[in-house]
């Protein structure tokens, strides 16, 4: 599940950003990807409902990694919205309105490809996206200091899909693919880190 997207005081929420590459970097681009909000500032989708805000910004989030949000219509936000609850409507407008501007524009995303720099190789085992105890701060840190970076699964790579990038990053104690070590040889630039 993702949470709530957005800056809260001094913290900027930049998981879901590691979650969308996470998928994007282990499903293929052309399969569907829907994200769930379901972790919110306050609450979560069985007690409460995201404001309009947070709406507009899931909306925007999951379609900016070429996904598309998944609304929980239930619980408190169905209930709201059946007694016609002022703010649950306002939320459901600002669905309608981020949805509209996404079905008019489809030129902006559709057929979109990723212009990353860098791509960080997974290890395939032993990933941990847990909500509040994160063990993969490579990803948060590249995401805040707004690095373009795209993710793929270390034993699923190719030499074709590394010579798109500046360079690859792979954490240490990851076995190298072969296709990583030619991409070396050749002159591609490696980290570990």
């Amino acid at each position: 599940y993702y949470e709530e997207p957005g800056a809260w005081g001094n913290e900027w929420n930049v998981r879901n950003i590691r979650r969308h590459k996470y998928m994007r970097g282990v499903i293929p681009e052309w399969k569907p990807m829907i994200t769930e909000y379901s972790q919110f500032r306050s609450g979560n989708r069985s007690t409460t409902y995201l404001s309009p805000r947070s709406e507009r910004l899931s909306i925007a989030e999951a379609a900016t990694f070429g996904g598309s949000f998944a609304h929980d219509m239930e619980g408190s936000f169905d209930d709201a919205l059946i007694h016609g609850n002022k703010a649950a409507m306002a939320s459901w407008n600002a669905i309608g309105v981020y949805n509209r501007f996404l079905a008019r524009h489809r030129d902006i995303y559709h057929d979109a490809t990723q212009v990353a720099n860098y791509l960080v190789l997974l290890p395939g085992t032993g990933m941990s996206f847990d909500w509040r105890e994160e063990k993969n701060d490579l990803y948060d840190v590249l995401a805040k200091k707004s690095v373009l970076f795209s993710l793929m699964l270390a034993g699923r790579v190719h030499e074709a899909d590394l010579a798109k990038y500046k360079t690859v990053v792979i954490p240490k104690g990851v076995p190298w693919p072969d296709d990583l070590r030619n991409y070396k040889k050749r002159g591609g630039h490696v980290d570990v880190v």
